[in-house]
């Protein structure tokens, strides 16, 4: 047993996510604060985290082209991210993963990374509905999701 899996197992522990385990990898559901429920997964043989996601908000057509002028943004900036407009349900399928060193690694390192994940989720959900209503373009909350630090409420 490394002490990536160590550090791991402790991170689900304390934040008393309900997981499973399947060898080297922790997987889990959770839900995020804007109600959407998401993937969490883990994989300490090659250091991985993914969160995955399907946003449960419907597209029109309107929207269509805006969605996917944001989603091209994001993609071209974000290494992490992948993200699909699925055009027969019109939701946002969101995936999102890293790669991170496992050397030295905490509990409360391992934290910080499926948090930086998990709020790249939480970003994107945020937004779409202030891009729907016209609030800000795809390009400002494209921006916004690749760099929080700027977003401001």
């Amino acid at each position: 047993m490394n002490t990536g899996y160590q550090a791991t197992e402790q991170f689900f522990k304390d934040v008393n996510w309900k997981y499973e385990t399947a060898e080297n990898v922790f997987h889990c559901v959770v839900e995020l604060e804007s109600g959407e429920c998401a993937s969490v997964h883990v994989d300490t043989s090659d250091n991985t985290i993914i969160v995955f996601t399907a946003l449960q908000h419907e597209i029109n057509e309107k929207m269509f082209d805006k969605v996917l002028r944001m989603l091209n943004i994001i993609n071209m900036a974000s290494p992490v991210g992948s993200l699909f407009l699925d055009e027969e349900t019109k939701l946002i399928l969101c995936r999102f993963g890293q790669v991170y060193s496992s050397q030295n690694m905490t509990a409360d390192d391992i934290g910080a990374q499926v948090s930086y994940t998990m709020d790249t989720v939480e970003l994107i959900s945020k937004f779409l509905p202030k891009l729907e209503d016209g609030t800000y373009q795809p390009e400002e909350v494209a921006l916004m999701v690749i760099d929080p630090q700027e977003t401001k409420e």
